[in-house]
């Protein structure tokens, strides 16, 4: 028997057993599926999934658009209002926006906005709304009634049906064990933001193990 001869006697036996097992149908969608699999696996240069995101644009953009309530009113922040009140926008600014949607009978408000670090300088131009002086602006009590803080807590405060996003994290017991030395890191890094675990445990004789486990929160203090 020739080696053509073995072959088709195999693939004939082997057939006429799958045939058997399932029909047709149920073999070549299996074969597909492993097709599909084995290509997403040993796709070295990622064009599954460039093919996957092409497909998915091309969707998202000649799907027909949602419909909209029109009670509802979403207000967003673009570059021309990043142009005129700079970016991040001043907390001043979403009080204004705030006061603005109350005063047009807004039932309930929810800003999708992630306050994290504290604004406690003045804004200038809420003051110059109020016809104060911004001389009067270099007194402390003054100053801390025109803060950013302030300003938009008040206004926040006086909104109804008001819903703001918010993070919680469970705190480190290691970084609380040693807030001095994560201290003594945002020190060097307010200089120097730079600087990786290696170089921040030479300077301080800290130990790099410990520094490493500090640099994440002392970064974020720092900047």
């Amino acid at each position: 028997m020739t080696a053509k001869q073995f072959l088709r006697t195999t693939w004939s036996g082997a057939r006429s057993r799958l045939l058997a097992l399932a029909p047709p149908g149920v073999w070549i969608t299996a074969a597909a599926i492993l097709l599909v699999l084995g290509w997403r696996l040993a796709d070295p240069f990622g064009l599954g999934q460039r093919l996957d995101w092409l497909v998915t644009d091309q969707f998202l953009r000649h799907r027909a658009p949602a419909a909209l309530d029109p009670g509802i009113l979403q207000v967003s922040i673009d570059d021309r209002g990043s142009e005129e009140f700079g970016f991040p926008v001043p907390r001043y600014v979403y009080a204004r926006a705030l006061r603005q949607l109350r005063r047009l009978g807004a039932r309930g408000v929810m800003m999708d906005v992630f306050f994290r670090e504290p604004h406690e300088e003045p804004a200038p131009a809420e003051a110059d709304r109020q016809l104060v002086p911004r001389e009067a602006l270099a007194d402390e009590k003054i100053a801390a009634e025109f803060a950013e803080d302030r300003l938009l807590a008040k206004q926040m405060a006086d909104s109804t049906a008001l819903v703001i996003m918010f993070h919680t994290s469970q705190p480190d017991p290691f970084e609380r064990s040693h807030a001095g030395m994560r201290e003594r890191m945002t020190g060097e890094l307010v200089s120097d933001p730079t600087r990786d675990a290696a170089a921040l445990a030479s300077r301080l004789g800290l130990n790099p193990q410990d520094v490493r486990r500090l640099l994440d929160p002392a970064l974020d203090a720092a900047l």
